[in-house]
């Protein structure tokens, strides 16, 4: 039997140092899926979050033992059997964020995500984006649930183009955070005004983004600064106790809140009207249509990707980006390398 390397952990915890770099069976691709020799793979605060158990208690679904990693980014090895396709084939450089359709399994297969921080992985190709040239397979890696999510949360906010809305008014609270980098740059290039929140330690970072206004949320309360200046839609991606709460006195009738990481918004869109025209939780979907565009952002200078640490794939590596991750400083993404 073949054999691979992969970072599991075998219980839910909050102690990193239970993840392992073990032995595992090598998978086989079924009919319909790509086996890819993994290059690179980043990890998430999802990745320590899932660990710790609080998701599941809400109902998601991560089978133990469990594999770490949603970001990947390789070249395929193998086909699945009775496998045809025109798109990809054995050779070609691939990348994609292993999750579902909103949710922590597959809807086609009701297998579960992640996975990805292994020294192999078997993906379905409906996943699948080919990794364009200009793009390595690091900044791949760091760029797939980050920009997706990020995408997504902007489309949901309802801003489409400058030339459709008028210029928008959005506050992104926590613009240093990976997914706030990217949602920042996004939303600027769809013509809308920006403010965002970071700390005094981060701010020369994400002044580089380029936002229309940066507040430092260790000297002021965004709530206060805004009160009288109110925006049209709230990206969170920090989950601030109270913040959703805080937000109605910032923000004009009709507004939307999107959160990814701030639960007490709830899950129905509609349950905060007539105030906010969409207010939810929001849990990212594959797709390759936004992988894509997110490609293309990248080559026409659109959209930058920022990776703070490539760590070698070992027991040594996983643990120090955990650490990094779970310690909330990083500026960019942090990537094991293959």
């Amino acid at each position: 039997m073949s054999t691979m390397k992969a970072a599991q952990y075998d219980a839910f915890s909050d102690d990193i140092t239970k993840i392992v770099v073990r032995d595992v069976p090598k998978p086989h691709p079924k009919a319909g899926e790509a086996l890819i020799k993994v290059k690179a793979a980043a990890v998430n605060p999802i990745d320590w979050k899932v660990m710790g158990g609080s998701r599941v208690e809400r109902g998601w679904r991560c089978d133990l033992p469990f594999t770490l990693g949603y970001d990947v980014s390789g070249t395929v090895v193998e086909l699945g059997p009775e496998t045809t396709t025109t798109s990809i084939t054995i050779g070609d450089d691939v990348w994609c964020v292993n999750w579902g359709k909103g949710k922590h399994n597959d809807d086609d297969s009701n297998s579960q995500v992640g996975g990805t921080c292994a020294e192999y992985v078997a993906l379905p190709l409906t996943k699948l984006s080919k990794k364009p040239s200009h793009l390595s397979h690091s900044h791949a890696a760091a760029l797939a649930l980050v920009g997706t999510t990020a995408y997504q949360m902007v489309d949901v906010s309802g801003v489409k183009t400058a030339a459709a809305a008028g210029a928008p008014r959005v506050l992104v609270l926590g613009g240093s955070t990976a997914v706030g980098t990217m949602a920042v740059q996004i939303l600027l290039h769809r013509g809308a005004r920006v403010v965002t929140t970071c700390s005094g330690r981060a701010r020369s970072f994400v002044e580089a983004l380029s936002p229309d206004r940066i507040i430092d949320y260790t000297e002021e309360d965004w709530a206060d600064v805004l009160r009288s200046d109110p925006v049209e839609h709230v990206l969170d991606t920090v989950g601030v106790a109270g913040d959703f709460q805080k937000s109605a006195a910032v923000t004009k009738e009709g507004a939307t809140f999107v959160s990814i990481a701030g639960l007490e918004v709830g899950f129905d869109p509609d349950a905060h009207k007539p105030h906010y025209s969409w207010a939810s939780f929001l849990a990212l979907s594959n797709s390759t249509d936004v992988q894509d565009e997110l490609a293309c952002l990248v080559s026409d200078g659109k959209l930058q990707v920022f990776i703070d640490s490539e760590v070698p794939f070992s027991q040594e590596g996983v643990l120090e980006v955990m650490r990094k991750q779970k310690a909330g400083k990083s500026l960019g993404k942090n990537v094991l390398i293959f």
